[in-house]
This record gives C-alpha cells, sequence and structure tokens, in this order.
C-alpha cells in the first residue's frame, strides 16, 4: 500500500515546506489570535503548532478558508475549514491512496456518475463529497482525515469537528446589531492592517447593494487601496449606475472598471470557470475570471460579498416556518432552487434527484436548521464561492469576510425574527455607515436603505416588484443574459467528445443554461485528454 500526495503543475510553489522530513502544504488564510495570515505567512504558526503536538488541537480554532495536507512516512493528514472551500480530491485503491488539489491528476477511468450528472444538471453543482467521477472523492466540510497504512493494510481515522446549527438564542435586536459591528470592525481592522503592511490592494466586485458597498466602505475607511468593478447588460443599468456612485463616494480607489455585457464581450464567457473546481461546480461564464487576467499584476487579493445574503438571512422566508419535515424542504429546493430541468425529469432521475438531496441533509436539530445546513455545505460551498476560487496560476488571492467564524456563529444564534428579511443586517449598517453616511444615503436599485426595526415588510415590496418583472419577462439580470441566448452554447456542443453517460440528459428540452454545463464537461473530458 501507497500513500501519495500529488499537487498539480503550478499549485505547489511557495504553498510547500518540510519539518524533519515532513511535508506540508497550505493554501488559504487563517486568523490566529487576532490577526490575519494568508499563505506561506502562516507556516511558522503551522509548523510551530507540529511541533509542539497540538496541530489537530488547535484546528477548529483556525478561522479561515484553508486546507492543510501533512505527509509524513507513511501517514498523510488532510484537513480543511469549516465550509470546505478549498477542495482536496483522493482516490484510493487495492494498492495505492492518491490526493491532489487537482483532479486531473487522479483519473484513471472516466466513468461519470449517474447520481452526479443528475445534481450538475439540476442544480449547477454536485452535492456531498461526490464528484462527476466515478473514481474520484473530495474531502468533505470541516474535517480532518487521516489515513495510516499498517502492513497492507490502509487505516482511514475520520474526524468532522464543527457542526452547523440555529440555536435561535438571541432576541434582542439592538444587541445583536451592536455585536455585528464590533465583529465587522474587528474583521476589517485585521484585513486592513494586512492589506496596509504588505502594500497590497485589492479587486472588489462592486454592485451597489450592500455586501459589496460595505466592504468597499470599510477598507478604504482605513486606507487600502483597491479596483472596483461592476457590470451590467446596458450603460444605464441600476446596478452600474448605483455602483458609479458608491466607487466615487471612496477615497482610495485605482481604477474603477464597467464592464457591459455585450456582444464584443460575451463570447469571452466560452471559457467555463475553474479547471480545477469542473468535477463539483459547473458555474459557467463566471466574470471574476476575466477580472483576475485584467488585473494581473495590478493587485493581490479579491474581496467579494459572498455571501452577505446568507449571513442576513435573505435565504429564509416565512413560509419555511410552516415546514413540517424533509420532505417540504426537498419540494422547495426542486421548486425554487433548481433547474427547470426538474420539470422534465424522468421517474427514475426524479427518484434519484430526492435521494441526493435527503443523503445530503439531515434535520435532526430541526427542519429549518437541516436546509440552512444543507445550503451552506452544498450550494454556497460548491456554487456560490467557487465560483470565485481561481486555479493557482490566476495569482489573486481569496478573502471572505462574510464567513469569518466568529460572524457565522453570530448568525447561526440568532432568533428566527431577526434572521427574516435582513433585519439584523440593514439595522447594523446605520452605524457601521458612520464612518461615510453619505455612502448609506446612496439607494440601492432607485430605492433607499431603510431601518427596519419596527416593519419588516420595507424590503418586501422590491422583492415582490422582481418577481412580477420575472414572470412578465421583463427582468433581466447579469447571469440570466449570460446564460441565455446571449450565448450558444449548444453550438459549442461536440456530441463525439461528450461522454456517453450524458446520452440519457441529451434527450430532455435542455435551454443554454444546461447546454453551458454539459460544455462544462466536455471541456472535463478534453482536459483529461491532454
Amino acid at each position: 500500500m501507497k500513500v501519495e500526495f500529488s499537487p498539480a503543475e503550478n499549485h505547489i510553489e511557495g504553498k510547500s515546506f518540510e519539518v524533519n522530513g515532513t511535508q506540508f502544504y497550505f493554501r488559504g488564510n487563517v486568523v490566529w489570535e487576532d490577526k490575519l495570515y494568508v499563505e506561506d505567512d502562516f507556516h511558522n504558526v503551522l509548523k510551530e503548532h507540529y511541533m509542539q503536538g497540538c496541530l489537530i488541537e488547535n484546528v477548529p480554532s483556525y478561522n479561515g478558508i484553508f486546507s492543510i495536507i501533512v505527509v509524513e512516512n507513511n501517514r498523510l493528514l488532510i484537513i480543511n475549514d469549516r465550509y470546505g472551500f478549498y477542495p482536496s480530491f483522493y482516490r484510493t485503491n487495492n494498492h495505492q491512496l492518491m490526493i491532489s488539489d487537482d483532479y486531473r491528476s487522479l483519473v484513471k477511468q472516466q466513468i461519470f456518475r449517474e447520481d452526479a450528472l443528475v445534481d450538475y444538471l439540476c442544480l449547477g453543482y454536485v452535492q456531498g463529497d461526490k464528484t462527476l467521477l466515478e473514481d474520484v472523492t473530495e474531502v468533505p466540510p470541516h474535517t480532518i482525515l487521516e489515513y495510516s497504512v499498517e502492513g497492507e493494510n490502509l487505516i482511514e481515522k475520520r474526524n468532522s469537528y464543527y457542526h452547523f446549527k440555529l440555536t435561535f438564542e438571541d432576541n434582542a435586536e439592538r444587541r445583536a446589531a451592536k455585536s455585528f459591528e464590533d465583529i465587522w470592525n474587528r474583521i476589517m481592522d485585521r484585513y486592513a492592517d494586512h492589506l496596509n503592511a504588505t502594500s497590497s490592494s485589492f479587486y472588489a466586485p462592486l454592485s451597489g447593494g450592500l455586501d459589496s458597498r460595505l466592504i468597499n466602505a470599510h477598507l478604504d475607511y482605513r486606507g487600502v487601496s483597491s479596483y472596483t468593478m461592476t457590470q451590467g447588460c446596458q450603460r444605464d443599468h441600476d446596478e452600474i449606475n448605483t455602483a458609479l456612485k458608491v466607487s466615487e463616494e471612496l477615497r482610495n480607489v485605482k481604477e474603477h472598471i464597467v464592464q457591459i455585457n455585450d456582444a464584443e464581450m460575451l463570447p469571452k464567457f466560452e471559457r467555463v470557470g475553474c479547471s480545477s473546481n469542473r468535477i463539483t461546480s459547473g458555474y459557467p461564464s463566471e466574470i471574476f475570471f476575466l477580472n483576475y487576467e485584467r488585473l494581473q499584476g495590478k493587485c493581490d487579493y479579491h474581496i467579494p460579498g459572498h455571501s452577505g445574503d446568507f449571513i442576513a438571512g435573505a435565504h429564509l422566508g416565512m413560509k419555511m416556518k410552516l415546514w413540517k419535515s424533509k420532505d417540504d424542504i426537498i419540494d422547495y429546493i426542486i421548486k425554487w432552487k433548481s433547474s427547470a430541468l426538474t420539470q422534465q425529469l424522468s421517474k427514475r432521475h426524479m427518484e434519484i434527484f430526492r435521494h441526493n438531496l435527503a443523503e445530503n441533509m439531515s434535520v435532526d436539530d430541526g427542519i429549518i436548521s437541516g436546509y440552512l445546513r444543507w445550503n451552506l455545505e452544498n450550494r454556497q460551498r460548491r456554487y456560490i464561492v467557487r465560483q470565485a476560487i481561481p486555479d493557482f496560476q490566476e495569482g489573486m488571492k481569496l478573502l471572505l469576510p462574510f464567513y469569518d467564524n466568529e460572524l457565522v456563529d453570530l448568525f447561526s444564534r440568532l432568533s428566527m425574527r431577526l434572521l427574516l428579511n435582513q433585519r439584523l443586517y440593514v439595522n447594523a449598517h446605520k452605524d457601521l455607515y458612520q464612518i461615510n453616511p453619505s455612502l448609506y444615503a446612496i439607494g440601492r436599485d432607485g430605492k433607499k436603505i431603510k431601518k427596519i426595526w419596527n416593519n419588516w415588510l420595507t424590503e418586501f415590496g422590491p422583492k415582490v416588484n422582481m418577481v412580477i418583472k420575472k414572470k412578465l419577462g421583463t427582468y433581466s439580470g447579469v447571469r440570466t443574459q449570460l446564460m441565455d441566448s446571449s450565448v450558444k452554447w449548444d453550438t459549442l456542443i461536440d456530441e463525439s467528445i461528450l461522454p456517453d453517460e450524458t446520452k440519457p440528459f441529451r434527450n430532455y428540452q435542455l435551454g443554454q443554461w444546461h447546454y453551458a454545463y454539459l460544455y462544462s464537461i466536455q471541456k472535463i473530458v478534453t482536459d483529461l485528454k491532454e
């Protein structure tokens, strides 16, 4: 039995070190003792914890997004963060265990899983620790996975060190808002200390909404230079106009990029996402990657607003309080969080899809906790956040302030009343924007941001309006335009390249969205041939 770590090409440089013959690999960032360490900055801390024998003990206190691999003779230790954002893939057979951060070095047989293909085409990502490929598995979130060899036997020890659940403890609005404010200021102080000390600037997608605006406002106030970008389908789009107004209020913006998603730009979106993530995440055409290339050499960090809506409770709704069982959640996901393909699924494929959802969801801690944990560990991990994680050669480091452990812990303690309609989130902003009140005064999509201490319906009107526009066919968001007729994904499909396992799905009536996912699968096949 052989235990082997096989890093992908270009992935290991500057990210590994050795201690007395033991090889360490680290990717990501960690807050330790109230200081932010990024990439190789954390090597000395990691080395110290290993030498003192307290590495595994300290992992639950590592606050950040990271992947750690330790190779020690015939022992392999794989550790990832609470949310499993950076993927580690592995493959086992009778004679070998291999692990890599890039699936392409692991694949021996190109056998595509039917159950994973159902997820991929219905959700845009594969659930759980499965991937599209039969012989490649991903290490789950919040896991310490240890493999050792005893004789000819491979011994596995698996420890999950974190469990997300809602406790509904805190119902005091003003106290919770103050806690949010204090935590946010600590996060921004740490980021600014690191970025200013290293003379670094950051790239910030600026939608004009609450999440991106808050990041930009606070880092700008702390003297950090930035490159901002907003996108839309036409120059008078509300989002673009709002973002421009916000950018004008910032003092340290080196360049504000307005990306118009027109016919000239759209062909560039044939690049489908991050190659090393394709077997879990089918999100194509992510504009972040185009801007990584555009800003290469200009800035070092990407700090997006992923995923303030999750932290704010925007994924919750009043009707969820009426859920009685796991089947109610599954029905909701199929109707509201899945593609239109679910309406066409054969009985067999629908049974597979429902089984996948049930398998990756536990409601032991309650119905709503079960849904949000599924959302965090599946949709947020493999669909929302992975679209912002670049391949290594892109060179930009990723920081995710809304996934700070302390902030997520605050969110998990809130009452249902505070979680609904972003009450805590919007109310905390009033004080957070004292650093620059004019930024707070700028409307969002033509609407003023208002406090909602006593009226939870304040946010309801715009949401209803958006739903009506969607139903009438007059609403066209950026992502919708990128995925529909603007890019003719079906013309990029070569059925001679697509694996046979996709044939049953090609018999459905597919939209451009689904052809984009098929194109991503096609790229997997061609990548493996190369």
